[in-house]
C-alpha cells in the first residue's frame, strides 16, 4: 500500500505542477444497519476483476460482490443474504465539501448527482431489488427487507461529451434492463 500511494503521489500531478489536479468525482456511500458483524472477508478475484465482501451478522450471512462493467460503464453491485428479506442498506451519491447538487428525479428508485465548474459531470445510481421495498428520501435511496439487490452508477463529465448527464443515464438504464449473471457474464469475457 506504501508503494501505490507513493506512486498516485507522483503521478496524480499535471504539468505543470499548478494544472490538471485530479479530484474524484464523487464518493458513493453505502450504509447498512449490521454492527458488530463476524466472520468479516472481503476478497479480490483478479482473475475474473470481481471483489466480494462476506461477513455474518445476527446469524445471517451476507455477501456483496462489485465489478465494473467496462462495456457498460457502470459500476455493478450485488447484495444477498441467506435468509430471504434480510437485505437492507441506503446508498448515497455525494461530494463533501463541494457545491454540487443532487437532482430529482421522478424515478422512485434513482438519484442524479451533477455539478462541478470548468469541467462538469454527472453520477448516477440505480437499484433493483427481488421483494422488499424501495424508498427514497432526501439523497438516500434506500432498500429494505429485500431478497437481493443490485445497484448500479454510472459517471460522465464535460471532458468527453457535452451530453455527460445522458451519457451516464443511458448507461444506467442500458445495464438496468439487464440480470446480473448477463452483466457479469459480459463483464469476464
Amino acid at each position: 500500500m506504501d508503494q501505490a500511494e507513493r506512486l498516485t503521489r507522483y503521478s496524480m500531478t499535471g504539468t505543470p505542477r499548478n494544472e490538471c489536479v485530479y479530484q474524484t468525482l464523487g464518493c458513493l456511500k453505502i450504509e447498512t444497519p449490521h454492527r458488530s458483524a463476524v466472520h468479516y472477508r472481503r476478497e479480490l478475484d483478479l482473475s475474473r476483476a470481481v471483489a466480494s465482501v462476506c461477513y455474518t451478522w445476527e446469524g445471517t450471512a451476507f455477501r456483496r460482490e462489485l465489478f465494473v462493467s467496462a462495456p457498460r460503464n457502470v459500476l455493478v453491485i450485488r447484495f444477498t443474504a441467506d435468509h430471504p428479506a434480510s437485505v437492507t442498506f441506503s446508498s448515497c451519491l455525494m461530494r463533501e465539501g463541494m457545491l454540487d447538487y443532487l437532482t430529482r428525479t421522478g424515478d422512485p428508485v434513482s438519484t442524479v448527482l451533477t455539478g462541478g465548474t470548468g469541467i462538469r459531470f454527472c453520477a448516477v445510481q440505480k437499484v433493483r431489488t427481488r421483494s422488499g421495498t424501495v424508498r427514497k428520501i432526501g439523497d438516500y435511496l434506500i432498500v429494505e427487507h429485500a431478497d437481493e439487490a443490485v445497484l448500479l452508477v454510472s459517471a460522465a463529465t464535460s471532458f468527453r461529451t457535452s451530453n455527460f448527464r445522458g451519457t451516464a443515464e443511458t448507461s444506467v438504464e442500458r445495464a438496468f434492463s439487464m440480470q446480473y449473471s448477463d452483466l457479469l457474464t459480459e463483464h469476464e469475457r
